[in-house]
């Protein structure tokens, strides 16, 4: 329990260094609890959340209400920033004249050390935006070219799509969606999860992925190019119709779908 409650608490935090500003409010908060007039009402929501937080009663209830994986999202009631903003404000207007610029020039230096880039590739939290659906350029690409050149279809992609081809357009029907992985609703088809497996990880066995495809009527499949494939998809009753990025994009013929509804 406890390494499970230090290791979701290191997810919502990041990095040791975060924690420098939280813990400088809250020390703050120890030493001047006499002087600051929320000091109390502070320590107190503090405290109830860390008991609430940090015990295996509500960690099971988490497990069994959400999901395990998602348990760290329970540290954003943490009040870190605005406890931090609070005790900042009341620590300059209670300090002599003099020493105000020495107390600000300390906390802006907190605040400075404790963040971070959030687009930089050591925190890999967050990247900037490339287009205005906010998804991953290449996911776009590949968005609009099934919905200008195939229409309403049913698909089955890699992991790396699977977050992103909806948002773009409610016409890309997929075989599964990141529910696979547990996110909101737990998937309970154990055909799903082996067709997800066969596409989770190399070698690509083809003749396994699409036979399961067809028996779910899915007109598109996307393979990684850069992925072994046990047999060429042409040859399985699939057609190339394009390449983008380092995705391969397969639609299934005319004759083999009749084939499949007879």
């Amino acid at each position: 329990m406890i390494q499970n409650f230090a290791t979701s608490f290191m997810q919502y935090f990041g990095t040791p260094r975060a924690l420098l500003v939280p813990g400088l409010a809250l020390l703050c908060l120890l030493v001047f609890r006499k002087r600051l007039r929320l000091a109390g009402k502070l320590l107190a929501l503090l405290a109830g959340l860390a008991i609430a937080l940090g015990n295996p009663l509500s960690q099971a209830a988490w497990k069994k209400l959400i999901e395990e994986h998602v348990y760290w999202r329970s540290y954003w009631l943490l009040p870190s920033i605005p406890m931090f903003a609070y005790v900042f404000t009341e620590l300059v207007w209670m300090t002599k004249q003099r020493m105000r610029v020495a107390v600000i020039a300390a906390g802006t230096a907190a605040a400075v050390c404790g963040g971070g880039n959030m687009y930089s590739q050591k925190s890999g939290f967050f990247s900037r935006a490339e287009n205005a659906y906010k998804i991953p350029g290449v996911s776009c690409r590949i968005a609009e070219y099934l919905v200008e050149n195939v229409g309403e279809t049913k698909a089955l992609v890699p992991d790396s799509l699977y977050c992103y081809l909806r948002q773009y357009s409610a016409k890309i029907n997929l075989v599964y969606g990141r529910n696979i992985d547990g996110f909101t609703s737990v998937v309970t088809s154990k055909s799903l999860h082996k067709l997800h497996g066969l596409m989770w990880q190399p070698p690509y066995k083809v003749k396994s992925i699409l036979k399961r495809a067809k028996k779910r009527n899915c007109d598109i499949v996307i393979f990684l190019s850069d992925w072994e494939k046990s047999a060429d998809p042409s040859d399985c009753g699939y057609t190339l119709l394009e390449t983008i990025g380092n995705y391969e994009i397969y639609q299934i013929s005319e004759n083999t779908a009749k084939a499949a509804d007879e």
